[in-house]
């Protein structure tokens, strides 16, 4: 088993939860985050993806960590980088700022 476990990301009131419409773009979610994440592998599965799959993203067990951002963007911010495990916080892995940080561009 994986060395995450669901809930070691504190829950946040704000952003809704991020559920793939159709296999398709949960495959291209994945490709982006998951298979790129330290917390996933054959041997030891994050337990997020089967909590996404098995859960309505409106039940209370459903991950936290699947989200949109402020742009209405998927992410996972449960994710680190396999080749730099640091972890990123409340900061989006794509652009780097606070999830609450507004867009300066």
């Amino acid at each position: 088993m994986s060395d995450y476990k669901i809930g070691d990301t504190p829950g946040y009131e704000g952003p809704r939860p991020y559920r793939p419409a159709n296999g398709t773009e949960g495959q291209i979610f994945m490709e982006q985050f998951c298979f790129q994440c330290l917390y996933e592998s054959k041997e030891s599965p994050c337990p997020i993806i089967s909590q996404t799959m098995m859960l309505d993203d409106d039940d209370p067990k459903y991950p936290n960590q699947w989200r949109y951002d402020e742009k209405g963007i998927p992410v996972c911010i449960a994710f680190r980088a396999q080749d730099n495990p640091e972890p990123i916080g409340d900061h989006c892995p794509r652009c780097g700022r606070s999830w609450g940080e507004p867009d300066k561009g």
